[in-house]
């Protein structure tokens, strides 16, 4: 076990979110350690601060915050060679402290149970043939990422996709497996295992084993906590509801073939979107997905869910014109359901890239991450 400590460096340096890209090129003034240069914002025309930072060197994979302030992020380089990173805020993400990570693997998940406990899944496919099963593994921290420490899962092989904790530390996950005797003649056939973890992530155990997806079908899954239950995407669109010792409680059928995005906003509000060939929407429920309306017919990544009503999306509005033309896109905000929207100015492409939406607890504020960046929406000033 080895250990490293946090340089000190600032988002303007590494992955400073308080710059518009439109504004980067005039930037000429850089904050430097112990100081943070004043925030910029977009124009959003509505009750909300936006902020969207700089590309960065690394792809990002995915972001966590624990509370208002600690928050944690993991990437890959783009460069052959360079170690995987975290990136750790103890200032709610005024300024981040970057660390790589010392394995050649691809990290895939960052979940924390607190300020100090957490994990970061990978898979290792270091000396497996094509056809083999990833090797599943962890690097574990008990002292907020100052040292890290390798778990291997001999018993589990596949990909740990998604990991969420609840309130008395209990760490649930989604292992992606593909069942390679699924048959000669068959492409193998992907399965989902839920897992339980009552260490933090040192060892799991299978508490409810799904059906499988379709066959080559990469499906779009996403594992959800609250109050109690579990919501798992599944591949077909329908959404699988589960209590914490694995028992299906119920399906719910949203009429999509593919989903993009889950929000339980409350046990009787879901807010997704849903993709069915050529037809995209955002879709709504007020009683716990048993039925779903329509309240956009276009393709939108939800943005931010402040209650059953207050609600915003990207939604994509064509290309810019001239010789770089690059998509534009807008986000809508509702405070009435969905019966009246206000759009932002166009900003940059968000919809396509986005991986994850985070609310940091305890504040009004959510963060966008995408494939290179972190937009910041702040709802601080319309409380």
């Amino acid at each position: 076990m080895t250990r490293n400590h946090w340089p000190l460096v600032t988002l303007a340096a590494v992955l400073w979110l308080y710059w518009p890209t439109e504004l980067l090129a005039a930037a000429d003034e850089y904050s430097v350690a112990g100081s943070v240069a004043p925030a910029q914002s977009v124009p959003t025309h509505s009750d909300y601060e936006l902020r969207i930072g700089p590309r960065i060197d690394y792809s990002l994979k995915d972001l966590h915050f624990v509370n208002g302030v600690v928050g944690y992020a993991v990437g890959t380089g783009r460069r052959r060679g360079q170690a995987p990173i975290v990136y750790k805020t103890t200032d709610g993400g005024r300024s981040w402290l970057p660390r790589s990570l010392d394995t050649g693997c691809h990290p895939r998940v960052i979940a924390f149970a607190d300020e100090n406990r957490g994990l970061v899944t990978f898979h290792d496919t270091t000396g497996c043939p094509e056809a083999c099963q990833h090797r599943t593994a962890a690097l574990i921290t008990e002292d907020g990422g100052a040292t890290w420490r390798r778990v291997d899962y001999p018993e589990l092989r596949g990909h740990l996709i998604d990991v969420v904790f609840d309130h008395a530390g209990r760490a649930f996950g989604l292992l992606f497996q593909l069942d390679i005797d699924y048959g000669t003649s068959n492409p193998p056939r992907p399965t989902i295992t839920l897992l339980l973890s009552e260490d933090r992530g040192k060892s799991w155990q299978p508490i409810s084993r799904g059906v499988p997806p379709q066959a080559q079908t990469p499906p779009a899954l996403a594992l959800r906590h609250h109050q109690g239950q579990l919501y798992l995407t599944w591949a077909d669109a329908s959404i699988l509801v589960f209590d914490t010792d694995g028992h299906l409680q119920e399906t719910l059928e949203t009429g999509y073939a593919r989903l993009h995005d889950l929000i339980v906003v409350s046990e009787s509000t879901l807010l997704a979107t849903g993709t069915d060939g050529a037809n995209h929407a955002l879709i709504r429920s007020i009683d716990g997905g048993r039925t779903w309306n329509v309240l956009l017919n276009e393709y939108a990544r939800i943005a931010f869910a402040r209650s059953s009503d207050d609600f915003g999306v990207i939604v994509s509005r064509g290309t810019a014109s001239g010789p770089n033309g690059h998509s534009r896109d807008v986000i809508a905000h509702t405070r009435d359901g969905g019966s009246t929207w206000r759009e932002s100015t166009p900003i940059l492409a968000l919809s396509m890239s986005m991986k994850r939406r985070v609310r940091q607890p305890g504040i009004e504020r959510d963060l966008l991450l995408l494939n290179d960046r972190i937009v910041e929406i702040d709802h601080a000033d319309s409380l």
